[in-house]
């Protein structure tokens, strides 16, 4: 788990390394409390944001959940995971559910247009990053009921790898990560722009989720780091 410097660089910083492995689609906060939701286990757990404790499975009964996608949970505490493959299969879905995780209950509400690498709420509004042009990622937004995208807007930014997140500050501004770097998002269009210089990178390969809340380190973005560092151990990157 890393922090990220949203307002200069880009750049990440090592907060803790997580005490279990989980490959996590992302992560989201639900109050005060980081989830996410590991294909390995087909649970969602807690992760503290201080120490990197990875909490117990929690199941909400839903399974065979595999590959890229992201989580995001609605202002009344309904959580949204997206995935790319969810019958078992290599064969895409692009399936959308909603779970309870208190109750331990989840529901399919239908499947997405391309595949969703990133989710995040905006009020009550869902957004979504697409990477089913993984050339030009776009930005959409989700139909809550049955899994809709409408488009927003390319990004305009080449992408080279499927691992990307997406998080909103309370301030209202939006960000994603692609290729290990950091941009801010127009949700009005969908643009991005690079936060910092162009060959700046976070130093950390493979994050795939990105969340805003109370970490270690004030104003900055709590990032997951996803499969590589996961299976491989944290691994600094070169600047690009």
């Amino acid at each position: 788990m890393i922090s990220i410097n949203t307002t200069t660089t880009g750049e990440g910083t090592l907060i803790a390394a997580l005490s279990t492995s989980v490959s996590a689609y992302g992560i989201a906060y639900r109050g005060t409390q980081l989830y996410t939701f590991s294909p390995e286990t087909d649970s969602v757990h807690t992760i503290d944001t201080s120490t990197g404790a990875v909490g117990a499975p929690i199941n909400i009964n839903v399974g065979n959940l595999t590959g890229e996608g992201d989580l995001a949970f609605r202002a009344d505490g309904v959580g949204f995971p997206a995935t790319v493959f969810s019958d078992g299969t290599f064969n895409p879905t692009n399936d959308l559910f909603t779970f309870d995780v208190l109750a331990g209950a989840s529901t399919r509400i239908g499947s997405t247009s391309v595949a969703v690498d990133g989710l995040v709420f905006v009020g009550d509004t869902l957004y979504a990053l697409g990477q089913g042009d993984l050339v030009a990622p776009s930005l959409y937004i989700v139909n809550q009921f049955n899994g809709a995208l409408s488009a927003v807007g390319p990004l305009n930014v080449s992408a080279n790898s499927l691992f990307s997140g997406l998080a909103v500050m309370t301030t209202g501004t939006a960000y994603t990560s692609v290729d290990d770097q950091l941009y801010t998002i127009n949700l009005g269009t969908g643009a991005a722009t690079k936060v910092g210089a162009a060959d700046i990178n976070f130093g950390f390969s493979g994050v795939s989720g990105l969340a805003f809340g109370a970490i270690p380190e004030p104003s900055a973005c709590a990032a997951f780091t996803g499969v590589v560092a996961l299976l491989a151990g944290v691994r600094r990157k070169r600047r690009v």
